[in-house]
């Protein structure tokens, strides 16, 4: 046990030496020099000994992506001044993006260097190196970088302030990343504005020395308003990718979406325009076949005498009528005309009756309500189909708005999910965070669902009679007595009667005729004593009601059912390097 102990610690000890590196750094010297401006500039001097094989050069990564506390991308710009060598001479150098880094690749790629090589590298930052607080400003600084694979023989760096900087205050954090080790007192010296750090030790792979440095306000200037948001708009570009997707949206709906001329409500209509049924004026007036829609037109067919309509009462239920309308439990549909003497009916109430009481159907076929629950939502995609099919072939829409909405919805999750993949993809490049990311490709999926909903169109004449539908509603939802009594039309209240269950107005236009109507229709077995118009209304609110229950109702699916705070590699910064 001692033996392999002992093979561990010298295993340990090998790596750790200068042998086990192809190469180290001998010194490590910095000099951060901070401007009234905010900005600041950077000397490193490194000194590299290439000792096991010779080398290019060496390569300095610098962190100039950053996110902050609530997921905001910030990037620190960085500008290379110069690289030279111990005389001053330039060496060959080129900037590459490493992922969240800034690479400063030094060296010729032809040819090769060994022994003790100077590196001084000189670059201005502008944006991340001074924190502004209440009080005081700081300069947290990761002054050597904590992610070099090589050790340190020996480091110093050097931070100075504007020379009226007043109460300045420093300490150092030295170690891995996240180690909260300080500096002692004597590794660390303040002379006015120069605050020095000599640490006493090597520092061995992947430890780096990090300072914060504050001082009181007014001397350093923070950046003015304007230039943050320019910064924010620079580094947070993406979220101008849904104002951009907003805007082509705008453009296309503006260009293809829009009614030639929108519908405004014109004079009061006492009848439907163009003869067209409840369904369809419903369908064409928001561009949506619904189920108010879908069952207005039984009210319809049974006014125009091709079915009956019987409330089934229940004697439980009838204990107590004044509560559950005469205690109706169910509805009864009569067909009072067969197949062939409905050929004259529109394609959409056709399929209507078809699938109420099958093809082929007779006089006197009787279907109840509650046979068809569970059965009847199959049906509701294609009557909504045979409704838009109806007013795309008399010319009032261009297309299928259930289908234009559908592509749209579609294809603003795919927009969405692809322009989420890709930016992620880019990450190598732009370095996005997450956070923007996503916000964008759900604002953008968003936008073109959201205006997609809006792209059905109708023609130029779908508009005008859309306006013209309007003033029948106006009609339907403001008519009085006294005017009824003007129209002195008996055959009114029954003929408009569907028309108003599809606007959702039954009752308003039903109270209209009271006392005016007393004869109850013959095509609604109602289980009243005394017939008035608001009783039928209120009954045919409960009957469309429970039709829309039934007809959209599916099968049961079963289920079963089991700051003075800190830490080293902190702040702006840092970063490391390597060989190559």
């Amino acid at each position: 046990m001692r033996s392999r102990v002992w093979w561990i610690g010298w295993l340990l000890a090998a790596a750790s030496s200068p042998a086990a590196h192809a190469w180290e750094i001998a010194s490590f010297e910095t000099q951060v020099l901070v401007h009234e401006d905010a900005t600041a500039t950077v000397m490193e001097t490194i000194l590299a000994n290439f000792t096991g094989e010779s080398r290019h050069g060496i390569y300095r990564d610098i962190p100039v992506h950053y996110t902050d506390r609530i997921g905001q991308h910030f990037r620190l710009r960085l500008r290379v001044r110069e690289v030279t060598d111990r005389n001053g001479q330039p060496w060959r150098y080129r900037l590459e993006a490493a992922g969240r880094y800034r690479r400063i690749r030094i060296g010729d790629p032809d040819a090769t260097v060994t022994g003790l090589q100077t590196y001084r590298l000189v670059y201005e930052v502008q944006r991340g190196a001074i924190r502004f607080f209440p009080d005081p400003d700081e300069c947290y600084w990761n002054l050597t970088g904590h992610e070099w694979a090589v050790p340190m023989r020996r480091v110093r760096a050097e931070l100075v302030l504007p020379p009226a900087v007043r109460d300045v205050r420093s300490l150092a954090f030295l170690g891995g990343y996240g180690s909260t080790d300080r500096l002692r007192e004597e590794e660390l010296h303040r002379f006015g504005e120069r605050v020095v750090f000599e640490p006493a030790r090597a520092l061995q792979p992947y430890e780096g020395l990090t300072a914060a440095v504050a001082w009181s306000r007014g001397v350093v200037h923070p950046p003015s308003g304007r230039q943050v948001l320019g910064w924010w708009l620079q580094d947070n570009w993406v979220y101008g990718i849904p104002l951009v997707v907003l805007a082509a949206m705008g453009w296309l709906w503006n260009t293809r979406g829009r009614d030639p001329k929108p519908p405004r409500s014109q004079v009061v209509q006492y009848e439907p325009p163009d003869g067209l049924s409840p369904a369809e004026v419903g369908a064409l007036m928001d561009q949506q076949a619904n189920l108010r829609d879908l069952t207005s037109t039984i009210i319809d067919l049974a006014v125009r005498g091709s079915l009956r309509i019987e409330p089934v009462t229940s004697p439980q239920l009838s204990l107590i009528a004044p509560l559950f309308s005469g205690g109706v439990s169910d509805y009864r549909l009569v067909s009072l005309k067969s197949e062939p003497e409905c050929a004259r009916l529109k394609p959409h109430e056709q399929a209507f009756l078809q699938h109420l009481f099958g093809a082929g159907w007779k006089a006197g076929d009787i279907v109840k309500l509650s046979d068809l629950k569970h059965e009847f939502y199959e049906h509701l995609p294609g009557l909504s189909e045979q409704v838009y099919l109806s007013l795309i072939g008399a010319g009032y829409l261009e297309g299928n708005p259930q289908k234009v909405r559908l592509v749209y919805t579609l294809g603003g999750a795919a927009a969405g999910i692809l322009l989420w993949g890709g930016l992620l993809g880019a990450q190598p490049w732009h370095q996005l965070p997450t956070v923007p990311v996503l916000v964008a490709a759900v604002l953008s999926a968003m936008s073109i669902i959201l205006i997609g909903l809006a792209m059905p169109r109708r023609t130029l004449k779908g508009s005008e009679v859309t306006g013209r539908i309007f003033g029948f509603l106006e009609f339907l939802r403001r008519t009085d007595q006294d005017r009824i009594r003007r129209l002195n039309d008996p055959s009114l209240f029954e003929r408009c009667l569907p028309y108003a269950v599809a606007f959702g107005v039954a009752h308003h236009w039903a109270k209209a005729f009271e006392g005016l109507v007393t004869q109850p229709p013959s095509w609604y077995a109602g289980t009243w004593d005394t017939f008035s118009p608001s009783r039928l209304g209120a009954d045919l609110h409960q009957a469309t009601a429970s039709m829309s229950r039934v007809f959209s109702s599916p099968p049961s699916s079963s289920s079963s059912g089991f700051s003075g705070g800190g830490s080293s590699g902190g702040g702006g910064g840092g970063g490391g390097g390597g060989a190559w």
